[in-house]
């Protein structure tokens, strides 16, 4: 996810926001590098744009609680 998100620069944000619910899950695993993994994802797709960047944003508040 991360690397497409750096990557890809034609990629429709549709194409991100598909990721949301896996991002959403691997977020409640435990292992450390599934975290990070995440949390490396998110950061990246929020990069690509405001739109993206809200959205991830939004995400992050909804993991975080």
């Amino acid at each position: 996810m991360a690397k497409l998100a750096i990557s890809d620069k034609k990629a429709s944000d549709e194409k991100f926001e598909k990721f949301f619910p896996y991002i959403l899950e691997g977020a409640k695993d435990e292992r450390n590098y599934v975290k990070k993994a995440v949390s490396w994802a998110l950061r990246q797709i929020g990069k690509r744009n405001a739109r993206l960047n809200e959205k991830a944003i939004k995400l992050a508040e909804e993991i975080e609680n």
